[in-house]
């Protein structure tokens, strides 16, 4: 996915008024009628088999509270000893085998139609003993395994936020969109379901804050990634999660009329196992290509064959109705592909400088992650140098910079371009940014350096560059806040040990070494007065674009925030918008405490006085800075 970012405190999002579940009770007359009428949509095609084999244990505790009301139960607890079996409720395939913090170790099953189950807190320990080694999987049972009803797929334990409480199992039944249902009356073989057990949505419409709603547009599959606008046409490309990698290219949206967005044309490559990571389009004059160009970032889905496709596309799109792909690059065996890249248009030269993650590592011949790309002829890309920080460096420099991290950590992440000062700004995940000097693209050589900000403070994935204020805005990222062991990085201990979600960062970069300016996140990123940080969403830095005076900021569940860079030594957010949260159609996004409907803002982009921001779940949203923006204190 593109990046992600925090603070002071504004929005939260909060769970909507519990439903409460209504069962009917029938004659024997109405019964049979209700028998023979169609079943709901919220009843599974299948019969539910019991998912334990040992005496039932199981009471009605779905939708219930938990952590003080932050969450609500998604499922129901079926108790028994350590080590009973755990049969599948139904035939299907395993989909999932997966350990998390709260759920343990738990497996996931697909049924007919879509619909899934899910079986948590299985045993982690040896017969005896608590020592997390695993033990709950039955033999045979992986990922892609067919099982039927009432086989043996693994056993009951206390593993993941269970510790504190009797051995059972937790118990999902799951709709195809992902909307748990209620398993109760279907598990205990009730004649007629009665039951529309779903848990309630978060925001239903999108709460603003000195910010105009345009238009909106809601593509039907697919996760929406990266956003760019041009000419009066947005481009949204596909991102992928895990084992889950839709391939729908980048799709293309006339946005002449803004309060209608219209989908059009597509930018589709025929490879499923890679994803549009990023886009970027303008109008070049090369001696080889006159008109817009679209390029696109092709990123390795997680575990697919070697033979996908890794790099990046280039497309005209000067006749947007009808895209034309003119060549490619390719990043070569070994590599994962272009995670983020941008473009110097120099006069009528065309580079694309692109970060290939460890590349240095993978790549067969040891080429940087730092690519420098001519494609002033984009029917025939053509390499022209490379960089990275651990062949580069000083090897004695490097490690005393980071601190002996791993190398592996410290690969490239994206990329901004400073296209007057002839920089490139990189990304580099547990190293900070470096600024590179591109006067000679043959031979870039590094000329600043920001810094990390360790572990639990975020690592630095992505940027933003205003060249009227000489501003650079460093977006760290941490996904797994609940993890504080501190690490490299170049703060203070006391500022690195701190549970975050990540932070922005603002530097001032018009001299050779960038400075310090200020920090800014989201309060529900940073820990609250009890040392604990928002669990009910992601609330990491994914992108951001500068435009001027402001900034905006993709901030995942905490949507779009636009800060104020104007005065120095401090940013103030004057305006903010957060769309109704969504569910993912795959089932792949869920909070740290079980949240399931989220925002997910993930990427943004300005062009003419528009603001285009994708959300992951919800789709593309244009938008408009009020006139009169309010300060929120």
């Amino acid at each position: 996915m593109p990046g992600l970012k925090r603070a002071s405190r504004y929005l939260a999002v909060v769970l909507a008024v519990v439903a409460t579940a209504v069962v009917s009770v029938s004659s024997p007359a109405e019964s049979s009628a209700a028998v023979a009428a169609p079943p709901p949509a919220y009843t599974p095609p299948f019969p539910v088999t019991y998912p334990i084999d040992a005496p039932r244990q199981f009471s009605d505790t779905f939708g219930t509270a938990r952590d003080g009301g932050e969450r609500l139960h998604q499922g129901g607890d079926l108790f028994a000893p350590k080590m009973s079996p755990v049969v599948a409720a139904a035939p299907g395939w395993v989909s999932a085998v997966e350990w998390a913090a709260s759920p343990g170790f738990y497996i996931e099953v697909t049924h007919a139609k879509g619909w899934r189950t899910r079986y948590l807190h299985l045993n982690n320990d040896t017969p005896g003993t608590d020592d997390g080694l695993g033990f709950g999987l039955a033999e045979g049972i992986g990922v892609g395994t067919s099982v039927a009803a009432g086989q043996v797929i693994g056993y009951v334990g206390d593993s993941g936020n269970a510790e504190s409480s009797s051995p059972h199992l937790h118990f999902e039944l799951r709709m195809p969109d992902w909307t748990p249902v209620n398993p109760y009356p279907f598990v205990i073989g009730r004649s007629s379901p009665t039951t529309l057990y779903v848990l309630p949505t978060l925001t239903a419409e999108p709460v603003t804050n000195g910010i105009d709603v345009v238009g909106h547009a809601q593509p039907n599959d697919g996760f929406n990634g990266d956003v760019w606008a041009h000419e009066g046409i947005a481009y949204i490309g596909t991102v992928a999660q895990g084992e889950t990698c839709p391939s729908a290219g980048v799709r293309m949206y006339d946005v002449s009329e803004p309060k209608v967005p219209v989908e059009m044309a597509s930018i589709s490559y025929e490879n499923a196992g890679t994803i549009a990571a990023q886009v970027w389009v303008g109008s070049v004059d090369t001696p080889r290509f006159i008109g817009d160009l679209a390029i696109v970032a092709h990123r390795a889905c997680d575990e697919i064959s070697n033979d996908a496709f890794r790099g990046f596309t280039v497309f005209s799109v000067s006749d947007p109705a009808n895209p034309v792909q003119l060549g490619s690059y390719d990043t070569g065996p070994g590599t994962a592909g272009v995670q983020g890249f941008d473009v110097w248009v120099d006069g009528d030269r065309v580079l694309v400088v692109a970060a290939v993650p460890n590349s240095l590592l993978d790549h067969m011949r040891g080429l940087g992650d730092v690519r420098i790309v001519d494609v002033s002829d984009p029917t025939a890309p053509a390499d022209v140098g490379d960089w990275d920080f651990r062949r580069d460096m000083d090897p004695a420099e490097r490690d005393a910079l980071t601190n002996g991290a791993d190398p592996v950590d410290l690969f490239a992440n994206s990329v901004t371009i400073d296209d007057v000062g002839r920089r490139a700004f990189v990304s580099l995940w547990d190293a900070g940014v470096v600024a590179l000097d591109l006067s000679m693209p043959e031979l870039p050589r590094m000329v600043g350096r920001t810094g990390s900000l360790g572990h639990s403070e975020g690592k630095s994935s992505s940027t933003s560059f205003d060249p009227e204020i000489q501003r650079l805005v460093v977006n760290h990222t941490d996904l797994d806040p609940l993890d504080d062991d501190a690490a490299n990085g170049d703060l203070e201990p006391e500022v690195e040990s701190a549970q975050s979600w990540g932070r922005q960062v603002v530097f001032d970069v018009g001299g050779d070494n960038p400075l310090l300016v200020s920090t800014y996140s989201v309060a529900e990123a940073l820990p609250d007065e009890a040392g604990e940080v928002s669990l009910d969403g992601f609330y990491s830095a994914a992108d951001s674009f500068a435009d001027g005076r402001y900034v905006y900021s993709a901030w995942l569940t905490g949507g779009l925030r636009v800060i104020d860079l104007s005065e120095r030594n401090e940013v103030s957010e004057i305006a903010s918008f957060v769309p109704p949260a969504e569910i993912d159609p795959y089932g792949e996004f869920v909070s740290p405490n079980g949240v399931i409907k989220l925002p997910l803002v993930g990427s943004v982009h300005v062009s003419d006085d528009l603001v285009y921001v994708s959300d992951v779940n919800s789709g593309l949203w244009i938008l408009r800075l009020a006139e009169k923006p309010a300060t929120v204190e």
